[in-house]
Order: structure tokens, then sequence, then C-alpha cells
């Protein structure tokens, strides 16, 4: 399929799963809900494609949910802005590590074009990490101009970890969200264990050491390998030493620690 194209006045929903294609609603306005995953069939950069192609075919979306096997281009700064998105949930997730290319502070572009966002959720799922980590460079941390996001209430983002542009966003949501309530850093891949659930999704997706595309089922943690488990440790240094000091004494913040789950020590007692 190389097209898809619809003329359906009253659609509402689009929920998309596939090697993306030409998408063209004609007039209509209707589309307010869109669920884009590409995971399976390995196409990168399904970020970029929502920043640049999807208000041309979907201008009025309230909800947006992205799943990309990994995303080789930043996410552009662009003037077309998501005038009525309301909640924003992306998750890049590879059976290899996310581009060291990929700069998560990008990201801001769809916070900037989102006057009405709420509710933003990144989820990053990877065998390791290779992005510079502010542990070892903490000089110059880029900050962006001043751009005061005043709807967004919630944040969470699963699979925090040092990288040093993941930090800078955390640290640019944290100073100028002027109405932000919760702050989530979940340092797991989306720990289940008792009160330590970041995220609940319906299916939550990974890949296994394998390369095997995995859906988990209810309530269980996504088991984590040997490097990320590392990586762990050094997010909460870097959640201690560069985000904590900035948040509001008004923001409740949350850090989520992996549990002997994510570890996978039931399977050492198996």
């Amino acid at each position: 399929m190389q097209v898809i194209d619809s003329n359906a006045p009253n659609i509402s929903i689009f929920h998309f799963s596939g090697s993306l294609v030409s998408i063209s609603f004609g007039s209509a306005l209707q589309v307010k809900n869109v669920h884009m995953e590409c995971l399976e069939f390995g196409q990168s950069n399904i970020v970029l494609h929502a920043r640049t192609k999807l208000l041309s075919y979907a201008p009025n979306v309230e909800t947006l949910v992205i799943s990309s096997p990994n995303e080789m281009i930043s996410t552009p700064t662009l003037s077309r802005r998501f005038l009525h998105l309301k909640y924003l949930h992306i998750s890049l997730i590879g059976n290899e590590a996310i581009s060291p290319d990929y700069d998560y502070l990008s990201l801001v572009s769809f916070l900037e074009a989102s006057p009405r966002l709420e509710t933003f959720i990144l989820e990053v799922r990877q065998p390791c990490m290779e992005h510079e980590s502010v542990l070892w460079n903490a000089s110059q941390l880029r900050r962006l101009p001043q751009q005061r996001h005043t709807s967004l209430k919630s944040v969470t983002i699963v699979g925090f970890s040092s990288a040093k542009s993941l930090v800078k966003l955390t640290c640019h949501i944290v100073e100028n969200a002027t109405s932000l309530e919760r702050l989530t850093l979940d340092t797991s891949h989306g720990c289940q264990s008792s009160g330590g659930c970041s995220v609940n999704i319906p299916q939550r997706m990974y890949y296994t050491e394998s390369g095997t595309l995995e859906g988990a089922t209810p309530y269980m943690c996504i088991p984590m390998g040997e490097d990320i488990i590392m990586e762990t440790v050094k997010a909460r240094l870097a959640i201690r030493v560069h985000v904590t000091g900035k948040v509001p004494s008004s923001v409740v913040l949350e850090v989520v620690e992996p549990c002997s789950w994510c570890f996978g020590v039931e399977d050492l007692d198996a």
C-alpha cells in the first residue's frame, strides 16, 4: 500500500500501524485522535513525519501517540502549530541504542507548537545508551530562549538516562512549564511494581535480546539488560545533580527506580 486517501467527513480516530505512506483525509477535519506505530517495520523518523506532515491531514488533532524504532533526524522547529493538541505520547523503542545524533531537546518543537498541551509522555527503551552523558561533560548545558508552556501540567519520561540532551529537555520543561503539577522520571523501562508504575497504557512494546518485538503483558516489568541497568545509576545521579534543585516546590517530582523484576531477578530463582 502506497497511499491512504479518504474523504469520509466524520472520521475522528485514525490508528495506523505499518510503513509510512502518503496520507490524505480530504476535507475530513474531525480527526482528533491519531495513533501511529511503525515499530515492527523498522522505519525511522516517524516523529519527524508527525512534526512536518501530520498537520496537513489532521490539523485539529487533540491526542497524538507515536511509536518509532529510532529517530535519525532531530525534530525541526517549524511555524505550523498544533492548536488543539492536549495529549502527546512519543515512544522511541529500539532493538539497538537510539541514535546519538538525535537531539532529545529538539522535541521542544512540539511543546512550542502546542499551546493547549496538558500531558506529555516520552518513552525511551533501548538496550544501551550511546548519547553523550551529562556526567562526563556538564559544560555548556545549552538553554533555549524562554518559551512559556502555560498549559502543560503532567510530564513523564520513561527510560530516563543521563543523556545530556535528555537532561536539557527536562530542565527546559521545569523552567518553562509554568502550570506544571507533576514530573515523573522513570529510570526503568516502565516498572510495574506496586506504587512504581509511571505510565499505564494498554500495550507496552519492547524488543527482546534476540531482536524480536514483543508486547508486555499487564503488570509485567519489561526486562532490562546489563548495560542499561548500569545506566540507571547514572540517570539517578544526573537527576540529583542537574534536575532536583530546579524543580519548584509546587511541582511533585517522582523518581521511579527499577525493581528486582526489572532486573530479571525472578528468572534467577526459577
